[in-house]
């Protein structure tokens, strides 16, 4: 049996080397599935940030959806006991959002959480879609489109976005 964890951020800000300090998760999503029952479980949060959402143009998530949101400290230790149960992480540039993760269990001070998100094995369906596109690195909505002929819906909410890179992952893959 093969367990994967799939997952996506979407963020306050784009994060950079000056905005690392306020940059932080206002949507973590993930799936787990298990590749032989094809079973799969859903987690959504909207997180509430304290500060203002300077991008929600992007993901359509207001500093009021998150005033109302979780806070992170209250559901990583749900994001890392699926963690644990899977063999390996899945996400579409998935760099950025270990990144972000990295960023918010600092501030925590959950310094061995860090080392277990860097030591589990991953896949990327960016990287694995620059393969069949001449090394170009494809956007999430540009692989889903050429691998579906369509869009989907609701691209840049992190639950939309985790549905489609697992929908990739698996057409990519089977």
């Amino acid at each position: 049996m093969v367990r994967l964890l799939c997952f996506d951020t979407e963020t306050s800000e784009l994060l950079s080397d000056k905005t690392k300090d306020t940059c932080k998760i206002v949507q973590l999503s993930w799936i787990t599935y298990n590749t032989i029952t094809q079973e799969q479980e859903e987690n959504d949060f909207i997180l509430n940030i304290n500060q203002e959402v300077t991008n929600s143009h992007i993901h359509r998530i207001s500093t009021e959806m998150s005033s109302k949101g979780y806070d992170f400290s209250d559901i990583h230790q749900m994001f890392f006991d699926d963690l644990r149960e899977c063999d390996f992480l899945l996400g579409h540039n998935l760099k950025y959002d270990l990144n972000m993760l990295e960023c918010e269990l600092f501030r925590l001070e959950e310094y061995d959480l860090i080392d277990e998100l860097y030591a589990k094995r991953y896949k990327d369906t960016m990287l694995i879609g620059a393969k069949n596109n001449r090394g170009k690195y494809p956007t999430l909505i540009g692989l889903h489109e050429k691998l579906f002929i369509q869009p989907f819906d609701g691209a840049h909410s992190a639950i939309e976005d985790v549905r489609a890179t697992l929908a990739c992952y698996l057409e990519m893959t089977s």
